[in-house]
Formats: structure tokens, C-alpha cells, sequence
């Protein structure tokens, strides 16, 4: 790991802790939080928890994953409402402020943030 990439880690990090004013947390939606619901039920998993996962794949560079947990990883942030949860990495917080977990049409759920610069044509890929 670079100086470079510590450095940005560290600037993430002091903005959650010194200026968490400025962060909001993520939102989750009606829709969404009903289907983590359902999907928990279905599964059987009590107390499950929708881990979001970023990875550096894709047209545009970085692509979301959805999984279905009992317990967060180390390092994710879980975010709750609607008796519903999701996590996400520590990394990414910052850069998803002002995000919202949706639910499609389609029963998918994506995540719209206003900090994504780029959307691929395909509609999974994304850049921030």
C-alpha cells in the first residue's frame, strides 16, 4: 500500500469521526427494507443482515454485490432501519455519502448516490 492510499484512508476516516455532520448516513428504502425482510424469512437467517459489496470489476471500474449474512464482516458498518439491515465496508462510507439502497422493479436492489460519477451502459458498473 502506497503513502498515497494511506493518506486517503486517513482523510476517510477523520471525516467520519471529526466532521460526522457532514457524512450522511446511507438510506435505506420502504421497498428495500420490506425485501431484506422477505429475503430473511425465506432463508431462515434471523437477524440477517444485506452486505453490500464493492468490487474492482466491471465497464466502469467498480461493481455492487449483494449478500445475504448473519453477522457483519470486520470493518462494515451496519446501517438499520425499518427493522431491516445492511452493511458496508468502512472504505466506502465516505465516498457513498448521501447514497440510498433501492429496490428495482425487478426485486434488485442498487444503490443511487449522487457521489457515482459514471454509470456504464450495462447498468452494473459504476465509477466514483
Amino acid at each position: 500500500m502506497s503513502l498515497i492510499q494511506i493518506s486517503i484512508k486517513q482523510n476517510k476516516k477523520n471525516i467520519l469521526s471529526q466532521n460526522s455532520n457532514l457524512v450522511k448516513p446511507i438510506e435505506l428504502t420502504l421497498e428495500a427494507a420490506n425485501r431484506i425482510n422477505f429475503l430473511c424469512k425465506y432463508y431462515k437467517i434471523n437477524n440477517g443482515i444485506l452486505k453490500v459489496i464493492i468490487q474492482n470489476t466491471g465497464c466502469s471500474g467498480k461493481k455492487f454485490f449483494f449478500k445475504l449474512v448473519r453477522k457483519p464482516s470486520l470493518n462494515y458498518i451496519v446501517f438499520s432501519k425499518y427493522n431491516a439491515s445492511f452493511c458496508i465496508s468502512s472504505k466506502y462510507v465516505a465516498d457513498l455519502n448521501r447514497a440510498k439502497l433501492i429496490l428495482t422493479k425487478n426485486n434488485d436492489f442498487i444503490i443511487e448516490s449522487p457521489n457515482i460519477i459514471e454509470y456504464c451502459s450495462c447498468g452494473k458498473s459504476f465509477s466514483f
